[in-house]
């Protein structure tokens, strides 16, 4: 009796399905990325994507979502580390239009994740860097009010 009660739990155990975790949610940069949260949670995004699949377009979700971050960003703070940072070695070479290493890549990525909380990924070029720069400024901007 024992052994088929230590049978019946062993069999149940292993027919249970796995907790499934969400993932982690980033930071939104702006309003565009707000939406899309709420666009996804609602089931209207799978619309769209299928809508567009069948009709073979785009949906212009991406380009829409990157003009409202640009033209609607949320308000970041920026550590008084990364302002200084920013200050002295990003901001610079932004306006001047001076070359960029590696090493200041690795710093305006650094700076980039700590105030959104979002990875970008190396470019080999400055003006990759720009558009991601206009955010970065106005967080410092904001950060330094």
């Amino acid at each position: 009796m024992q052994q088929e009660s230590q049978d019946k739990h062993s069999t149940e155990a292993s027919t249970k399905p796995k907790r499934k975790y969400r993932k982690k949610s980033t930071k939104s940069i702006g309003l565009g990325d707000d939406i899309e949260k709420i666009t996804k949670a609602t089931g209207i995004k799978a619309v769209v994507d299928k809508v567009a699949e069948l009709t073979n377009t785009d949906c212009g979700c991406d380009k829409r979502k990157a003009w409202l971050n640009k033209n609607y960003p949320r308000q970041h703070d920026m550590s008084k580390a990364d302002q200084l940072l920013f200050e002295k070695v990003i901001q610079p070479k932004l306006k001047v239009g001076a070359e960029v290493d590696m090493a200041w890549q690795e710093i305006f990525i650094s700076i980039y994740f700590n105030t959104f909380g979002r990875k970008i990924k190396k470019m080999g070029c400055k003006t990759c860097y720009l558009k991601d720069g206009e955010l970065l400024e106005k967080a410092y901007l904001a950060s330094c009010e």
